[in-house]
Order: structure tokens, then sequence, then C-alpha cells
């Protein structure tokens, strides 16, 4: 990712943390055309999701990660996370644990 699209990440970030939901879910997904693969990218979209309840386009996000990180703890925290808030509590304890045996330390 070249300089002024990690700087675009931030602004998203930023706008995220402001409560600028939409606009921050509009300008990542700009991003994503650019860098659709980009973890840090889907990342952020997952989270954002998750932010407005959008359960199943969080998750995908996560999947997406996972399929190239597949024990990244941070990633398989936040979809736990996801799976949690959306009721899904018996996959996000798989996910929990899935993490937990990764790094018991942390």
């Amino acid at each position: 990712m070249d300089t002024s699209n990690i700087n675009e990440l931030q602004v998203i970030i930023a706008l995220y943390k402001e409560g600028n939901l939409k606009i921050s879910l509009q300008k990542a997904l700009k991003l994503k055309k650019v860098y659709p693969r980009n973890p840090d990218v889907l990342n952020v979209l997952g989270i954002i999701y998750r932010s407005l309840k959008k359960w199943e386009l969080s998750i995908a996000e996560y999947n997406k990660i996972l399929e190239e990180f597949p024990d990244n703890t941070t990633y398989l925290n936040n979809k736990g996370n996801v799976l949690r808030d959306s009721g899904r509590l018996h996959d996000a304890e798989k996910a929990y644990k899935r993490a937990v045996a990764l790094k018991p330390n942390n």
C-alpha cells in the first residue's frame, strides 16, 4: 500500500472514531477496490460493519483475512467479537478458543 493510501486508511479510522460510520464505510469500500486483499483494509471494514450491526458482512471480511492469515489472533478475536455480538455464541467460542490455543498468554 502506498503512502497516500496509508494516509487514507488513517482518515477512515479517524472518521470511524468520530462516529462518522457512513462516510468511513464509503471510503473503506473505495479503498477496498484498490486493495481487495489487504488485511488492514478488510479489518477496518469488519470493524465498521460490526458497528453498523451488519454481522454477515463483517464476518465475511474476517473470513477473507483469515484465509491468508489463519493464525492471526487479532483477526480471530475480532471475528469472535462479531460472532458474539450477533448471538452466535458457539461459533464465537470456537474463534476465541483457537486464538487462545495460538497465543495462550495473550
